[in-house]
């Protein structure tokens, strides 16, 4: 992995501007799936939740079977509203084999639909993979 996105891994959460800099001088010397997905990441992070899909979309299409390209587009699309767009590819994720945090995404999504009942369920799930 190369130094530049190790590092944007390590900064995502604390600091996603330094660490989409550090995606894009990635992504300067080639297309990188890895980079592409922490691009995602950091620009949901920072709000841009459209830039986020699309990136993420970009990954997810050329990658199907990778959970994870699945579960950033799935956040990018909570984050834009889109809530049944998102279960959607959070059940894509579940049959890939599941990422930490799918079942509390799915309980967001299905909180924000008014479902509290599979909310419930899906929050409960959250707490049971841990």
């Amino acid at each position: 992995m190369h130094a530049d996105l190790t590092e944007a891994f390590e900064l995502l959460l604390e600091a996603p501007e330094r660490s989409e800099t550090l995606a894009r001088a990635v992504l300067a010397r080639g297309d990188d799936p890895g980079a592409r997905l922490l691009l995602s990441a950091a620009r949901r992070l920072q709000g841009d939740h459209l830039t986020a899909a699309m990136e993420a979309g970009k990954v997810a299409v050329a990658h199907p079977n990778w959970a994870g390209a699945q579960f950033e587009v799935a956040l990018a699309l909570n984050g834009q509203r889109n809530y049944r767009g998102a279960l959607e590819r959070l059940a894509i994720v579940e049959r890939l084999g599941g990422v930490p945090g799918l079942w509390r995404a799915a309980g967001d999504a299905h909180w924000a639909l008014g479902d509290k009942a599979r909310a419930d369920q899906a929050y409960m799930r959250h707490v049971d993979s841990h």
